[in-house]
């Protein structure tokens, strides 16, 4: 047996497992459709969205705008300690992303790493570093959302927001409190500075409540669009499970708009009868979902021309230029330390 048998067999393993992924999320967003557009469940979409205020489509795509911005802003802020790079460029590599993960294989994730590889020079160790920051950062508000979900229905939903920022808060001063000591320094290496600098980290996590609050939003305006007899609070609720559901490793296509309708249909079970509950939430599912791929894959399809052209332009580097980058920089942010 070789040296790369277990790397291989766990590539194998991670293809087999996206493929799996791809496969149940192709079912679940059947299902999902059945549901929500079975019988006349399309007509009934099409006449709601055919009389719909104007202004609440504005705000449902609105929010898929912010949202995206923010999510491009966070990469941004979080690498800024480290290396500079323009924030529109980050926003064409974040739709570029974004556009390629309704694919399997995380093949946005695999694109983001190739172009900052190819483009900026940039080594493993410095990229590993950006995306453990920015997976710290999602870490942050799906746990600050997950305690925040069983105090809704007391709280309502301002306290549910506050309940958000402060866990927030708290975990990113403890965080960063970490990230400062010598020992976590031997083990961050590249990401300590993405970590300890408040207008890095910090940012990050409230660039992502604001990501948050634009899912809640797009809920609570496709709710409305939809004429579905939800409370805002409600609406809102459906929003933050929508963003936690997002967050599965086995990819965002299917899983989101299934889960999204099977947890409304058992939270709000009783206000009316099984197959309307069930397609009722289907369809508010199906078109959140809806609202957000609008603009993610024509702008994401865009980016990725301008992704490509700059890639396709840049000089191939080998990685050892950019671990040498990285290194001149390690020491110059050392020295500034």
């Amino acid at each position: 047996m070789t040296a790369s048998d277990p790397a291989s067999k766990r590539r194998a393993r991670e293809v087999i497992v996206q493929l799996i992924g791809f496969a149940l999320g192709i079912l679940f967003i059947v299902w999902c459709a059945r549901q929500a557009f079975g019988g006349d469940g399309f007509d009934v979409v099409l006449e709601r969205l055919r009389v719909a205020p104007t202004w609440l489509v504005i705000v449902a795509l609105s929010a898929t705008l912010v949202s995206l911005v923010t999510n491009g802003l966070i990469f941004w802020c979080t690498i800024r300690p480290v290396r500079a790079i323009g924030w529109l460029e980050l926003q064409a590599v974040n739709l570029l992303a974004s556009f390629l993960n309704y694919a399997p294989f995380r093949i946005g994730l695999v694109a983001r790493v190739a172009y900052h590889w190819r483009v900026q020079g940039m080594g493993p160790g410095l990229m590993g570093a950006w995306l453990v920051a920015v997976l710290l950062s999602i870490c942050v508000a799906f746990v600050a959302v997950s305690l925040s979900m069983p105090l809704a229905p007391r709280v309502g939903l301002a306290g549910t927001f506050l309940v958000i920022v402060a866990a927030s808060a708290c975990a990113t001063w403890g965080i960063r409190r970490v990230s400062g000591t010598a020992w976590a320094a031997r083990w961050l290496r590249g990401a300590q500075p993405m970590l300890v600098q408040p207008q890095a980290f910090g940012l990050a996590v409230a660039l992502r409540i604001i990501d948050i609050v634009a899912w809640t939003v797009r809920m609570v305006a496709v709710a409305a669009i939809l004429g579905a007899p939800l409370t805002l609070t409600q609406a809102a609720l459906l929003g933050l499970a929508a963003f936690a559901l997002a967050q599965n490793p086995l990819g965002r296509f299917g899983f989101r708009e299934a889960g999204v309708a099977w947890i409304a249909s058992h939270l709000f079970a009783g206000s009316m009868t099984g197959d309307e509950l069930t397609a009722t939430f289907a369809r508010i599912a199906m078109i959140e979902s809806a609202a957000e791929a609008a603009l993610t894959i024509p702008l994401g399809g865009i980016a990725t021309l301008w992704c490509w052209r700059r890639f396709s332009t840049t000089p191939r580097r080998g990685f050892g230029s950019g671990r040498s980058a990285e290194s001149s920089e390690d020491q110059s942010s050392g020295a500034a330390r």
